[in-house]
C-alpha cells in the first residue's frame, strides 16, 4: 500500500510539472497552455491572412497528414495547435524540413485577428 502511494505523488508531481508554457509577454496578462503530445515546429511565420510552419519532414508530410486545432480564446484572439495526424515513414532526405502553409479563411480564423502558435518552435 505504501509503494502505491509514493507511485501516485511521483506520477501526480509529474503530470503537474510537465510542459507548461506562460505566455505573459504578449497579452499583458497570464496564458496557460499544456503542450502535451504538440510536436515541436521548427518555425512559424504568421502573416496577415495565413500561418506558415517548418516541420520536419522523411517525405511523406503534407498538410493531409498535420491537423491544426484552432480555438477562440476571446473575441478575436485565436489559438492555434498544429498535430501529425500520421507518422511518415518514407525515408527522403529534408534537413531543414519542409513549409506548410494555411490560409485563414482555409481554417475559419477571420483576417485581422490576434493569432498565437501553441506549439513549441525548437531553436
Amino acid at each position: 500500500m505504501k509503494t502505491q502511494s509514493i507511485f501516485g505523488l511521483v506520477l501526480g508531481a509529474a503530470v503537474l510539472t510537465g510542459c507548461i508554457y506562460v505566455d505573459a509577454e504578449d497579452t499583458g496578462g497570464y496564458h496557460v497552455s499544456t503542450h502535451f503530445g504538440l510536436e515541436d515546429l521548427r518555425a512559424v511565420d504568421i502573416g496577415e491572412d495565413s500561418v506558415t510552419i517548418r516541420i520536419d519532414s522523411n517525405g511523406c508530410t503534407n498538410k493531409e497528414t498535420v491537423d491544426v486545432d484552432v480555438d477562440q480564446d476571446g473575441r478575436n484572439e485565436y489559438e492555434l495547435a498544429f498535430e501529425r495526424t500520421k507518422k511518415d515513414h518514407c525515408r527522403a532526405y529534408f534537413p531543414n524540413g519542409i513549409e506548410l502553409t494555411w490560409t485563414f479563411e482555409e481554417i475559419g480564423v477571420p483576417e485581422g485577428a490576434y493569432v498565437r502558435v501553441l506549439n513549441d518552435v525548437a531553436s
